[in-house]
């Protein structure tokens, strides 16, 4: 996806500054297979293989990651939260995006799609 692609979607939820990181972590969920399938809807992105397994979610404050997770998942910062009840029923972790935990929210979403690709 274009970064201005990116930009014009989400416009109204997106500040500008924001495209690079926002692509930048796009482009590190689309490495992981190229088998992932990408969906923009009104408010978010989600991405799936069998499943979806993260998808991202863009408002006027914040940007939200939510993550499929298992018994297995790590967060060992501990700066996920849970996903309230009703709001989601498929997400039961998110993050707040922001760049300083960049790498910290790729590897994250590395265990997400690890348990969807894996799950039986």
């Amino acid at each position: 996806m274009e970064k201005n692609k990116i930009y014009d979607t989400y416009k109204p939820n997106l500040k500008k500054e924001d495209v690079n990181s926002l692509d930048r972590l796009i482009n590190q969920i689309r490495i992981l297979n190229p088998k992932i399938k990408e969906s923009l809807r009104k408010y978010y992105i989600s991405y799936r293989i069998r499943k979806c397994f993260v998808y991202i979610w863009l408002t006027k404050s914040k940007t939200w990651v939510y993550f499929r997770t298992s018994g297995t998942f790590k967060d060992p910062k501990n700066l996920c939260v849970d996903v309230p009840k009703g709001i989601n029923n498929t997400f039961t972790k998110r993050i707040q995006f922001k760049e300083e935990n960049f790498d910290y929210i790729v590897s994250l979403i590395k265990q997400s799609y690890l348990h969807v690709k894996d799950e039986n």
